[in-house]
């Protein structure tokens, strides 16, 4: 049976990752290193579709200042596979890694959050996420940077607060909807900090968005 090409992505990113945490493993890879990532078994010509693809969604990192491209997974690539692949314990382990393999199917992706509005975790997400989106939105320190990357971002980020007014989402669409966006807000703005660009805006909107990330992945069940 045919796999949706999303679905096969997934499954390219997790033994990407699976590789990283083997130990002795190399910190890049070549397009010629993949039977050595993937498997031999596993490389096929979708499998160099599906690499192309996830560097465009940010999941792994070519490096073309090499005679070859050289590929490693980005932190936001971890983040979305480990949240994909684990339910948090109550303790917040993770199973040993002999144990992970690739799944036949996900079940985090597929995991519905119930979502009661008169709750308070409910109710500190959607404050949160209001907040940061009135900050940005009225935040014009890099408006010349963020180009139209700004009105996107806002647009994905009010797409997420209407999900969120529904009974029931799936989780996995809430964290790259909404948490995944956050996360890029934010790593714009602790790079202004590193630079040295502290303003009244970047204190405003930072400190919201760490807010609403945390509160978010509160109510969808990853802390």
């Amino acid at each position: 049976m045919m796999k949706p090409f999303d679905d096969y992505k997934v499954e390219v990113l997790g033994l990407i990752w699976k590789y990283y945490s083997t130990p002795g493993s190399d910190s890049s890879f070549t397009r010629g290193d993949l039977d050595e990532v993937l498997g031999k078994d596993n490389v096929t010509g979708m499998a160099y579709m599906a690499l192309d693809a996830l560097c465009a969604d940010e999941h792994v990192y070519r490096d073309t200042a090499y005679n070859q491209a050289r590929y490693s997974i980005t932190q936001q690539g971890i983040k979305f596979i480990e949240f994909l692949y684990f339910d948090c314990t109550s303790n917040g382990s993770l199973p040993d890694n002999e144990s992970v393999g690739i799944p036949k199917a996900i079940p985090a992706a597929d995991r519905l959050v119930t979502l009661d509005h008169n709750s308070d975790p409910y109710k500190e997400a959607i404050s949160a996420l209001d907040a940061v989106v009135e900050a940005f939105r009225e935040d014009h320190l890099f408006e010349n940077d963020w180009g139209i990357e700004k009105s996107v971002l806002l647009k994905t980020l009010e797409s997420g607060r209407r999900l969120l007014e529904q009974t029931q989402a799936h989780a996995a669409t809430l964290y790259t909807t909404v948490v995944t966006s956050l996360e890029v807000i934010r790593e714009k703005y602790e790079h202004a900090m590193v630079a040295g660009l502290v303003t009244a805006a970047v204190d405003r909107v930072l400190p919201a968005v760490e807010r609403a990330i945390s509160s978010l992945l509160t109510l969808i069940g990853v802390f």
